[in-house]
């Protein structure tokens, strides 16, 4: 390939573009999937909140009234906090220190 005339210049720079969208190509499908990995733990995390936020509105809730609907709400609310992070274990890189702190708290059976 002759890089003096036109058609050479216009080649090499034919090539160099495709490698070129090809690398960005792969790096934005790979980023991509990291994306929604990060977005489902974050998510998960954000429920894994809410219903620890919820078991003390519960608790709250029956220390003021003395209602055994109270204890069923905390109860459902605290299984459900506990399968998250079931769920949650699974999903994270680094699973021995995820699971190893779940299995300290009785999360996992």
């Amino acid at each position: 390939m002759n890089h003096k005339t036109i058609k050479g210049k216009l080649a090499i720079l034919a090539i160099l573009s495709f490698l070129t969208y090809s690398v960005l190509g792969y790096m934005v499908y790979s980023n991509n999937l990291q994306t929604k990995k990060s977005i489902n733990i974050l998510t998960t995390l954000g429920q894994i909140q809410k219903l620890s936020l919820m078991t003390g509105l519960e608790v709250r809730g029956y220390r003021i009234f003395k209602k055994q609907k109270f204890i069923d709400n905390f109860q459902r609310d605290s299984k459900k906090v506990i399968s998250e992070l079931a769920f949650l274990a699974k999903m994270v890189p680094d699973k021995k220190d995820a699971i190893a702190f779940i299995k300290k708290y009785r999360c996992l059976e």
